[in-house]
């Protein structure tokens, strides 16, 4: 096939009961994602099979919104080949990785600000790539319109992962 190693791939998709169902076929692997809004809540699942050994990768994440905050919930597995796919470090080189992870989002306005809140959890349950138990990584930030027209975002970090503790101050100015 003069296709074989073009690095082409070839997509459907359907919509089945309110959910658009996609497959997509490429030369190592098949992705096959499911998505939709069900009663106010959006979510999707996303499994990836791999041609490579314990490669195989999924995602499942629902989302709503209420009285002006959003919540999010992300749930990750990867087999034991594919941990460095969580990236839940932001290094996907680094040696803290795990094939099982969560993260949960909030955004929300307090007062006029607007207020974010991250925290990552990968699993206990998981196979840490350096042997480890669960890591954990929680991120506040909020940010603050000044008069100037400036924001100032502070931003607090407590990072297992990193072995880390943060607080860091930014002004954004716009012309």
């Amino acid at each position: 096939d003069s296709n074989s190693s073009s690095n082409g791939y070839v997509e459907g998709s359907i919509e089945v009961a309110g959910a658009t169902v996609t497959v997509k076929q490429a030369e190592t692997a098949t992705t096959t994602t499911v998505e939709g809004d069900f009663g106010g809540l959006s979510g999707t699942y996303q499994n990836v099979a791999n041609d490579a050994g314990d490669a195989d990768t999924s995602k499942l994440e629902v989302s709503g919104s209420a009285l002006g905050s959003t919540l999010t919930v992300t749930s990750y597995q990867a087999d034991s080949a594919a941990a460095n796919w969580l990236d839940l470090d932001g290094d996907s080189a680094a040696a803290k990785e795990s094939t099982e992870g969560t993260v949960i989002k909030l955004v929300t306005d307090v007062a006029g600000n607007s207020v974010t809140i991250t925290s990552t959890d990968s699993s206990d349950n998981g196979v840490q790539t350096d042997g480890s138990k669960g890591e954990d990584k929680v991120v506040i930030a909020g940010t603050r319109g000044l008069e100037s027209g400036a924001d100032l975002t502070a931003t607090y970090t407590q990072d297992t992962l990193g072995n880390r503790n943060s607080v860091a101050l930014k002004i954004a100015v716009s012309f």
